[in-house]
């Protein structure tokens, strides 16, 4: 910041963010000195108060000279600092947002709504993306990354939530909703010393796991498919060979059970 009262940039309030989006615009609005007037009213008429010999009190305005003076000074005062607090919550709202406080005519006013609406909101959101992160089913069709990746998103949208989540619920949720195959190199992680154990490391140690039982089960694959193929081979040459003993096809000579041939009297 700087001293021509210019204010930073961030992020504008819209339906999600609004946990994050009142402490920037809380410290924007205290750099300002405006924070106070969030929760103050607009100065009240002085009066001149009267104790009555019946017990009950009358109060009348005043019409003291000075006492209006400065009553109207104080005023202006607010209504000046109100409207420009008012203005600052209003330049950091997205459009849709501002129909809530177009009526407000202070400052106090609109973050009165503001706070009503949206912190009623935040918990239901709240509770919503807090069940959804709870029960991730186990890993899909798009493997470890895909996962992943959507446990970060529901992360990152409850980072504007009143319930952030912490990097150990993070690291619990990922290890937990692993299939049985990781078992091992998760009992490798939870050995880990504390400080070293972070989202990343586990992220990149199963991500290196996945990828080698998926070399793995390629290699088998193709051990598999190898054998069949020489199966296959050696079927398709022993419909092609024939005896020159028996005249028959599917063996030679030296396998003929056939009197002559190489295993004469062996068959079945």
């Amino acid at each position: 910041m700087d001293n021509n009262n210019k204010t930073p940039m961030i992020t504008k309030l819209n339906a999600n963010n609004f946990i994050t989006w009142k402490s920037d615009i809380m410290s924007i609005l205290g750099y300002h000195e405006l924070t106070h007037y969030l929760k103050r009213d607009p100065p009240k008429l002085p009066e001149v108060v009267t104790n009555n010999e019946d017990g009950t009190v009358t109060r009348t305005p005043t019409t003291d000279p000075v006492a209006m003076e400065k009553y109207f000074d104080e005023v202006e005062k607010f209504e000046i600092k109100s409207f420009k607090a008012l203005s600052i919550l209003r330049l950091y709202m997205e459009q849709a947002e501002k129909h809530e406080i177009i009526d407000a005519t202070t400052v106090k006013e609109a973050w009165t709504k503001l706070l009503s609406r949206h912190e009623q909101q935040t918990v239901a959101r709240t509770l919503m993306l807090r069940r959804k992160l709870y029960f991730q089913t186990k890993v899909g069709k798009g493997g470890i990354a895909a996962h992943f990746n959507r446990i970060e998103i529901l992360v990152e949208e409850l980072r504007g939530t009143m319930a952030p989540v912490k990097s150990y619920e993070q690291m619990m949720i990922m290890l937990m909703t692993l299939p049985e195959e990781y078992d091992a190199v998760t009992t490798v992680l939870m050995m880990k010393n504390e400080k070293e154990l972070t989202v990343e490391v586990i992220k990149n140690a199963l991500l290196e796991q996945e990828a080698k039982q998926k070399a793995n089960s390629s290699i088998r694959k193709d051990e598999k498919d190898a054998q069949e193929r020489a199966l296959k081979a050696a079927e398709d040459s022993k419909g092609k060979l024939k005896c020159t003993n028996c005249k028959k096809k599917g063996h030679t000579v030296d396998r003929c059970w056939a009197k002559g041939g190489g295993a004469e009297g062996q068959g079945p």
